[in-house]
């Protein structure tokens, strides 16, 4: 090439029309011919795309122009991983998970694996569309399995591709669409009807159960019977009844501190909501705890108010069928909808509410975090043409130890931490009790913490009239108590 075609060649970056950093670079030789070539620049590396660009410059200055024919280095194609087998990513998402999640939500993902795995085991996870989501949700209603049952097994589906997803095993997922959905007459009626589907324990009921879990006749009732008997009077939920220890009993002020549940294989986690409340100590309980403690309490250590027979916590199952069943034999009671605990749980909801109880003070004793959950989901299973008399009313009262006007200062709102006179769970004061009573006192506190003020504002008595329905009658709590 002669010297005034070596002077047009030069190199440059720049951009093509992917986005990409490139080196461009162009030269005409001496029959008029152009030539043209284009390099693009791994990862995008401005550094190493101005050092090539001086470098071709400098051969270029020289007369070098080999590098318009060397072969064009191409870029290293990218591939995405291989998406795994549908069994194989169970059982590798089963082991990673197992440390993050409790024993029975591991053990319920377990067996959602199984199905899938028989399912689709021998596919690859890309290869699940939307019409393997179809037929699975349809031969799944056509087996009778539940709505429920349908819901899990698609959202644990669900779970498994997102993961996968995230780490890059596949590109997209089948639930980026919403499924068609096509109900038919029968489906709408089961989804109005099915919330309306237990039936409390009535006052006849709850007083067999206390008489029999109160005249234990060996010594495996009187382990397990202490329990239940807790549950029925306070509707714990069954791992906050069981991690109960001693130093969280004050019988000088009264109160029982919630702040930890037992998990199913006897491992210690915070509660449902992560927060702890107190719950008063009435009649019935106190007697209940007196009995407990003459058995189980040695000192002020960090002993279980339930303990088995080693002293150690006790075991879910054997508690079902011995604290539970056994107890449902022997008072000729008839089994409630749902598990033992869910069965008492309801039972002493929808007795509060039916006799009158603020649904704010029910709601902080269970660990509710608004009173909401207590109206909405419970109003259901009221049904105001077979309201309870008075008689039932005053009986459901004398089982629960409740009174007929209730101080709602005795009840901690939902996650006050403890205080320093809590601390030691036998001082007989609390900080939310002292605030409380002295609300608007001279010198006091005008306007304490909202939760403490929302649980002195609202009465503790709402009336239980028959007609219409709860929430009709929840109204009169919603105005707030005049000023003196």
């Amino acid at each position: 090439m002669s010297d005034t075609m070596e002077a047009m060649a030069r190199a440059r970056t720049g951009r093509d029309d992917r986005g990409r950093l490139c080196v461009f670079a162009s030269v005409r030789a001496s029959g008029g011919q152009r030539l043209r070539k284009r390099i693009v620049v791994p990862g995008d590396d401005e550094s190493l795309a101005a050092e090539t660009v001086r470098e071709l410059n400098r051969r270029f200055a020289l007369g070098d122009f080999s590098w318009f024919l060397e072969p064009t280095p191409r870029a290293p194609r990218r591939t995405a991983p291989r998406a795994p087998m549908v069994a194989q990513w169970c059982e590798r998402w089963l082991e990673e998970s197992r440390g993050e999640i409790g024993d029975h939500t591991w053990r319920t993902y377990r067996s959602e694996a199984n199905d899938l795995a028989r399912r689709f085991g021998d596919r690859r996870l890309d290869q699940i569309t939307v019409s393997d989501l179809i037929a699975l949700r349809r031969d799944l209603k056509r087996l009778g399995r539940s709505e429920r049952t349908v819901r899990n097994r698609l959202a644990f589906l669900r779970l498994l591709i997102r993961d996968a997803r995230l780490a890059g095993l596949v590109e997209s997922s089948p639930f980026d669409v919403p499924l068609p959905r096509r109900r038919t007459k029968h489906d709408r009626q089961q989804r109005q009807t099915k919330r309306v589907t237990f039936r409390p324990l009535l006052a006849a009921e709850l007083e067999r159960l206390l008489e029999v879990l109160r005249s234990p006749r060996d010594a495996t009732e009187r382990m397990w019977f202490p329990l239940t008997d807790l549950l029925l009077l306070t509707g714990l939920r069954w791992g906050e009844g069981a991690g109960l220890l001693w130093p969280d009993v004050s019988e000088r002020g009264a109160l029982v501190h919630v702040q930890r549940t037992l998990a199913r294989g006897g491992r210690v986690e915070p509660t449902k909501t992560g927060a702890s409340w107190t719950i008063p100590i009435r009649a019935p309980l106190a007697d209940l705890l007196r009995r407990q403690r003459a058995l189980t309490y040695v000192g002020r250590t960090e002993s279980w108010v339930f303990p088995n027979r080693t002293g150690g916590p006790l075991d879910y199952h054997n508690w079902r069928h011995r604290g539970w069943k056994r107890v449902l034999e022997r008072s000729k009671v008839s089994p409630r909808e749902g598990d033992a605990q869910k069965a008492l749980r309801r039972s002493y909801i929808t007795s509060a509410l039916v006799c009158g109880r603020n649904p704010k003070l029910v709601a902080a004793e269970l660990g509710h975090a608004t009173s909401q959950m207590v109206i909405s989901n419970y109003d259901s299973f009221l049904d105001p043409r077979s309201w309870p008399d008075a008689e039932e009313i005053d009986r459901l009262r004398a089982v629960y130890g409740w009174n007929a006007v209730e101080d709602s200062s005795f009840v901690a709102p939902l996650g006050h931490p403890l205080g320093a006179n809590d601390a030691a769970h036998e001082d007989g004061r609390s900080e939310v009790i002292e605030t409380a009573r002295n609300t608007g006192a001279p010198g006091g506190i005008r306007t304490p913490d909202p939760q403490v003020r929302s649980l002195v504002l609202y009465p503790a008595e709402l009336p239980a009239r028959p007609g219409g329905t709860i929430t009709d009658r929840l109204g009169a709590a919603r105005r707030p108590l005049p000023r003196p």
